[in-house]
């Protein structure tokens, strides 16, 4: 069996969570880096550059 290594996320929080404004959890380092790919995924298919704003709607 694998050791599940935690990671942590940093996101911008739509309710600020804190004086600065972001939420911080820990997240095994394997899901962490299969959304970061997905994520990846979706800026290379909709060729979202660096600077470019996009709409995120999210659904159940």
């Amino acid at each position: 069996m694998s050791a599940i290594i935690p990671s942590s996320c940093r996101y911008p929080a739509a309710i600020k969570s804190g004086a600065k404004g972001y939420s911080i959890c820990r997240i095994p380092a394997s899901q962490n880096s299969y959304q970061g790919g997905k994520l990846s995924s979706m800026y290379k298919r909709d060729r979202v550059l660096v600077g470019d704003r996009y709409y995120a709607r999210v659904t159940k």
